[in-house]
């Protein structure tokens, strides 16, 4: 299945967006490009009343300009004591290319900008107090699984390969990433809202987690001022599977900010060209 959307002065046109009751969709391949503000390849979202799931049986390509590739974001229904799951699962390579920066986002009364994410789990509505509390909070969680290899190409500034953030989690294969623009990010878990940043106040309830797995995970961070690994905040944690990985080539530095962690068993070789 290919999809085209070429939409450049218009937002929300994502490829494939999953929303309401009972959103599933399994298919075998699927390619992507997409050239409209705040629009991604797949988008699963906040708005899900249940369980929603995407599982693509053999490939994902995607050419995403102005937004992310793919995005499972945490849904707003449920409870303290409901979680409502929102899943997406590649079981072939995955290879996503994304070229903007300074995605503009338009909710509500609200105008911001973002740096967008090749891969991204994790809340995507906005909720604060502002002479009184707008929006709401986000109770479900974001899951990502690629199963194969994952290729990621970020040509724009301040890019994320991979962004666990709150309420989200991704677990990756071997993994290739190479990044050109400056102050970008390999592989983050973090206890933020992607696309509304500040403006979500809602509790990390499920955490923030990027597993990382396979006999190979090569991080080319070759702009200036580019992180290939960051842990962010008490909920953050980057870390390998139960089998470890086989070896690991970085080109960045490797951070971990309040209380954040990186844990990784490495069974061969780790090269690191970085600060750490």
């Amino acid at each position: 299945l290919q999809i085209s959307v070429k939409q450049s002065d218009k937002e929300n046109f994502d490829a494939f967006h999953l929303s309401n009751h009972f959103p599933h969709l399994v298919i075998r391949d699927f390619s992507a490009t997409v050239d409209a503000r705040n629009s991604d390849a797949i988008n699963i979202s906040h708005d899900c009343t249940t369980d929603a799931y995407v599982q693509i049986q053999g490939d994902l390509t995607a050419e995403v300009s102005q937004g992310n590739g793919i995005r499972a974001n945490a849904s707003r229904n449920g409870s303290e004591n409901q979680t409502f799951v929102s899943s997406i699962d590649v079981y072939g390579t995955t290879d996503i290319t994304i070229t903007g920066s300074n995605v503009r986002n338009s909710v509500s009364f609200l105008t911001i900008t973002y740096d967008p994410a090749a891969i991204y789990a994790g809340n995507s509505l906005y909720y604060f107090n502002f002479i009184g509390w707008h929006g709401a909070e986000s109770f479900g969680k974001g899951e990502i699984s690629l199963h194969g290899d994952t290729i990621l190409t970020l040509k724009g500034d301040k890019n994320y390969g991979v962004l666990g953030g709150k309420n989200g989690s991704v677990t990756l294969n071997n993994l290739y990433i190479e990044a050109t623009g400056d102050k970008a990010i390999g592989v983050a878990a973090d206890n933020k809202n992607l696309t509304m940043g500040s403006f979500d106040q809602s509790t990390n309830r499920h955490g923030s987690f990027v597993f990382l797995n396979g006999d190979e995970n090569v991080i080319h961070m070759l702009g200036d001022e580019s992180k290939a690994l960051f842990a962010n905040s008490e909920y953050a944690k980057i870390s390998s599977g139960n089998n470890g990985i086989g070896s690991i080539d970085l080109i960045g530095d490797v951070e971990a900010n309040d209380n954040g962690s990186i844990d990784l068993t490495i069974r061969n070789d780790a090269k690191v060209i970085g600060q750490i």
